[in-house]
């Protein structure tokens, strides 16, 4: 996320703070839990940051680059693929409104091409027969999108990872469809007010609070939910779900918040810079007759104490303290098992996540298994 707003800002103390914002928000603390594909979001921003450059720079680095973070994202989730793609058609879409013959004139669909182009070769041993059952045989689905859906009120009042939403605000989220890990989606009211002041001050971020208000819609799911009662007002994401081939791989709709913490980022990385810039000016009109070095490590300093300021209260305003963990008890059994040198199959009844874990310890082939990629 810094490479990403440091490229976008050219402030590294701003994009050191979207960092922040980025890496400790709910999304990533809540489904630490127990969905260990999804906190690997690490590849999104590096994603939408390649996606930039191929579209700036006639570079084939970029469109190999492009091409492997999304073959990375895809490896982790493939929720994290569907939302690149999205990303994408979000991307090419605003850059076609405002620079229509520009787009066209420096190759960047050509790029883009090549890199989608490089992934479908990349992934196709698992794309291909993927699809083929999905377009062949019936699923009757894991999760219902009008359940998994985010509360209206989830993005504005802490959950029950946070520090503050298990001890003030529990009579409020335990009402939300889903669980906890999901309904995660708490925005902090530092980066909101952060990207707001963004998107009115700086033209630059338009794009970013036009993809982040769409990633929004979508986290809403079908219908909107408040207060844990559904309303019976179709969504955009009913038609997605509903008539776009293969989104329907999307059955949780509120992870698409990751997204959406992606472009607040991004924003509240421009309101930082923008506040910074008001802040330093207004400091250097004040001490204008002091020495060329005094105006240096003055200005140094207040970048950093600013900086400092914002990091701390963010992660104040994120805390999840105590963080929920799970002491692993292996059985006696398996480590026998592993002593075994025939090779055969097992069968964990329950099958529960654990036995994920456990298969690492007696090291044999398992009969059932969930692809944490399919979570």
């Amino acid at each position: 996320m810094y490479y990403l707003a440091d490229y976008l800002l050219g402030r590294k103390s701003s994009a050191f703070v979207a960092g922040i914002i980025f890496t400790f928000c709910p999304f990533h603390f809540a489904h630490g839990l127990g969905h260990l594909q999804l906190i690997a979001m690490e590849w999104i921003p590096l994603y939408g940051l390649y996606l930039l450059k191929t579209r700036q720079e006639d570079s084939k680095r970029n469109i190999v680059l492009t091409a492997l973070f999304l073959v990375l994202n895809s490896l982790c989730s493939w929720y994290y693929m569907i939302y690149c793609f999205v990303l994408t058609i979000i991307f090419v879409i605003f850059q076609a409104v405002k620079h229509k013959k520009e787009i066209i004139d420096n190759g960047f669909l050509k790029r883009l091409s090549m890199a989608i182009f490089i992934f479908n070769v990349v992934m196709s041993p698992i794309l291909i027969p993927m699809l083929y059952v999905k377009v062949t045989q019936d699923f009757t689905g894991e999760h219902n999108p009008e359940i998994w859906s985010a509360d209206l009120e989830s993005f504005f009042i802490p959950s029950g990872i946070s520090t503050w939403g298990r001890k003030w605000f529990s009579r409020i989220w335990k009402d939300w469809t889903g669980n906890t890990a999901e309904n995660s989606n708490y925005l902090g009211y530092i980066v909101f007010m952060l990207s707001i002041y963004a998107v009115v001050k700086d033209r630059r971020c338009h794009f970013w609070a036009v993809a982040g208000l769409i990633f929004f819609v979508m986290a809403l799911g079908p219908y909107p939910h408040i207060g844990g009662k559904q309303f019976s007002i179709p969504l955009p994401y009913f038609l997605f779900h509903r008539y776009i081939p293969f989104f329907s791989f999307t059955g949780v709709p509120e992870r698409f918040d990751i997204m959406l913490k992606l472009c607040m980022s991004v924003l509240a990385g421009y309101g930082i810079t923008n506040l910074n810039e008001i802040i330093l000016s207004t400091f250097k009109n004040k001490i204008r007759s002091k020495s060329t070095t005094t105006m240096r490590w003055g200005t140094a300093t207040i970048k950093i104490v600013f900086t400092g300021i914002l990091a701390v209260l963010t992660c104040f305003e994120y805390s999840a303290i105590p963080y929920v963990t799970t002491k692993i008890e292996v059985s006696s059994f398996y480590r026998q098992m592993a002593t075994d040198p025939k090779n055969y199959g097992v069968i964990d009844i329950p099958s529960q996540p654990v036995t994920l874990y456990m298969a690492t310890i007696h090291q044999k082939s398992l009969v059932e298994i969930m692809c944490p990629g399919l979570l």
